[in-house]
């Protein structure tokens, strides 16, 4: 199956897009684009396929996918009945990220963490839960904090 480009805008002035979707299910959309993508999944179980890893979820589900890979959800379930099954979604190209990081040499460990990414990288409960806990921030509409926030977390 080939996979749908999607192109992700972002708004003057913003090197970053954050996008929190609710819905009453995760339905199959495989896809890809240029940016990376960090998805926390939350209130959900289901499968993920990243490439060509099928694996399954359950929430909090923290996961960096780099550019151009093809991925998708697919919910199963979500975890509290009546509330709809959310992701916090946020992209930002490699570019602005490697300038980013060759001004702040302090974050080079952001950098190893983009090379194992490459396929694809799924991170461990207790990141997904330390970013679930900033999740109100992630959403604000000024991006500096959450620049801030994801790169602490990391």
């Amino acid at each position: 199956m080939k996979p749908q480009f999607e192109r992700v805008t972002f708004s003057k002035g913003c090197s970053l897009r954050v996008y929190h979707r609710r819905v009453t299910e995760i339905p199959f959309e495989w896809h890809h684009h240029p940016e990376y993508e960090l998805t926390l999944t939350l209130n959900s179980k289901g499968w993920r396929f990243i490439g060509d890893h099928v694996g399954q979820y359950h929430a909090p589900d923290l996961v960096l996918v780099p550019p151009d890979m093809p991925h998708t959800w697919a919910s199963t379930a979500n975890l509290q009945r009546g509330e709809p099954h959310t992701a916090i979604v946020v992209w930002f190209s490699g570019p602005w990220l490697t300038r980013f990081l060759d001004l702040c040499p302090e974050y080079s460990g952001i950098r190893a963490l983009l090379r194992r990414s490459f396929t694809g990288l799924a991170f461990d409960k207790s990141a997904a839960e330390r970013i679930a806990k900033r999740a109100r921030g992630l959403l604000a509409s000024n991006h500096a904090p959450v620049c801030t926030g994801l790169l602490s977390c990391c």
